[in-house]
């Protein structure tokens, strides 16, 4: 089944499976899905992070960090147009207007230009699940690796486990996306 692997950054993901954020701002999406995706927490600044965690929760936190950790289903995603970035710096983004501008590079847009120029989306996130153990990015295929399983089949595969297989192929996970991609589960 494909999915979506997106890569966040701990104090994101924190607010995510709190259930405090509830839309992700990102500057592409996905055309005409609708899906699970799955959150792998990034290493990159995942110290600095933890500071924005209240100290008793920061160690049960910090087994998350290059893991996958939650999914939750997209339903729905919003075009965001140049004028509309301060409708979402709200509580469900857990954003500032000033944030969303900056990852979204607004400054750098004429708005007289196109005020309706699409600058982002917004993933809204539905049906929350929270994994009781984080799972490895290795438990998570790349697109079109049940195909090539297909075509390379023969009888040395069948005592051996989906994941050895899998691994066999070169078609599991060895890294985190820099922000997203699709994936088999």
């Amino acid at each position: 089944m494909k999915a979506i692997l997106l890569t966040i950054r701990l104090k994101y993901f924190y607010l995510t499976y709190k259930g405090i954020k509830t839309i992700e701002i990102r500057k592409f999406a996905p055309k005409d899905f609708v899906g699970d995706v799955y959150e792998v927490v990034s290493k990159t600044n995942f110290e600095k992070d933890l500071m924005e965690i209240p100290e008793n929760e920061r160690d049960f936190f910090k087994k998350f960090v290059g893991k996958v950790g939650l999914k939750f289903t997209l339903n729905m995603v919003e075009e965001i147009p140049v004028w509309k970035t301060y409708l979402y710096a709200n509580k469900e983004t857990c954003l500032s207007n000033e944030e969303i501008k900056k990852y979204l590079d607004v400054s750098l847009i004429d708005f007289e230009l196109d005020e309706n120029y699409v600058v982002g989306y917004a993933w809204h996130i539905d049906n929350l699940v929270i994994f009781d153990k984080p799972k490895e990015l290795d438990d998570f295929y790349k697109v079109g690796a049940w195909k090539i399983y297909e075509e390379q089949f023969d009888s040395s595969y069948i005592k051996r486990t989906e994941k050895e297989i899998m691994q066999s192929l070169n078609q599991v996970l060895t890294k985190a996306p820099r922000t997203w991609c699709y994936i088999e589960v």
